[in-house]
């Protein structure tokens, strides 16, 4: 006669077995989110953060600023679930990772302001002289209707995306080395209002207050492309029509399937609620060209 025990043993053990392999096992799991990179999308990404845990009180999402290169090089190195970079991936980027399935979503428009001290009086400058004044040609606030002052230009450091991004907009070979050159905005700004010859450039959402007005310790200088008359960052119609010369995208990469609570979040960054609330804080939504990338991209 079979054994009691060993017959009950047996059910167990075959129903145990019947019951694990019917559960199915989750592609993703959810845990906190970590992004890191781009200073132009530092405060951006936080704010929108934000109000998703609000709605998501189990997550936990912290976001780091440091540069571009920083963000892309924590992503490489698994140190962060979304790379934030204000420029866009290069071949060799990709090949880095020993997956081809690295995810890209623009979530984003951000316009970049060309600042000088209040007290400069320059009332517009155009890409050409801009150039001009980051390649040291230009070097006397003279020579585009200003006092007689050396030009003191200020930007980023390597490393920055937005740094790349002007370079490469102002057809530079390289910069001014009398440039002087910082990490964070925010220091440039300060610098700039501390320094009456000084100019720099940064994303706008650092030359506006809480309220979305222009700082008072700066002054932002109208651009034009040539044939146009100058435009201001913060003036929505000279973005939408392409009058204002510095705008960009804003980039996220992101490996998928590692959690679950990413792709949640990038879609609430893209969601219409999530494109009206970057607005409040000096960005611009993503347009119809950018939203055919995404579903390509994404």
């Amino acid at each position: 006669m079979m054994n009691r025990n060993f017959f009950t043993v047996g059910i167990a053990t075959a129903m145990l077995f019947f019951f694990s392999s019917c559960k199915e096992k989750p592609a993703s799991v959810q845990r906190d989110i970590v992004i890191t990179g781009s200073e132009s999308e530092k405060s951006l990404v936080q704010y929108l953060a934000n109000h998703f845990v609000q709605a998501n009180k189990q997550l936990n999402i912290k976001v780091r600023g440091g540069g571009s290169e920083s963000g892309i090089n924590a992503l490489k190195k698994g140190e962060c679930d979304i790379a934030n970079s204000s420029r866009v991936f290069e071949s060799s980027d990709y090949e880095a990772f020993k997956t081809d399935s690295v995810k890209q979503a623009i979530v984003a428009v951000d316009a970049i302001a060309i600042i000088t001290h209040p007290s400069l009086g320059v009332n517009g400058l155009n890409v050409r002289m801009v150039s001009e004044i980051y390649s040291g040609k230009i070097k006397n606030w003279q020579e585009v209707g200003g006092p007689d002052l050396d030009i003191m230009p200020v930007g980023r450091k390597e490393g920055s995306g937005t740094r790349q991004y002007m370079k490469h907009r102002l057809n530079l070979d390289d910069f001014t080395p009398i440039q002087q050159e910082f990490k964070r905005y925010e220091e440039i700004v300060a610098h700039v209002a501390k320094n009456k010859n000084a100019i720099g450039y940064v994303s706008l959402k650092y030359a506006l207050d809480s309220e979305r007005r222009p700082l008072a310790e700066v002054s932002i200088v109208p651009v034009s492309i040539e044939g146009v008359e100058p435009q201001l960052p913060n003036d929505n119609e000279a973005i939408v029509y392409g009058d204002y010369p510095f705008i960009r995208p804003l980039f996220q990469y992101y490996l998928p399937g590692q959690n679950e609570s990413i792709e949640k979040f990038i879609r609430f960054e893209l969601s219409v609620e999530g494109q009206q609330l970057l607005q409040k804080i000096g960005y611009y939504p993503i347009n119809d060209y950018h939203k055919q990338i995404n579903k390509l991209k994404m």
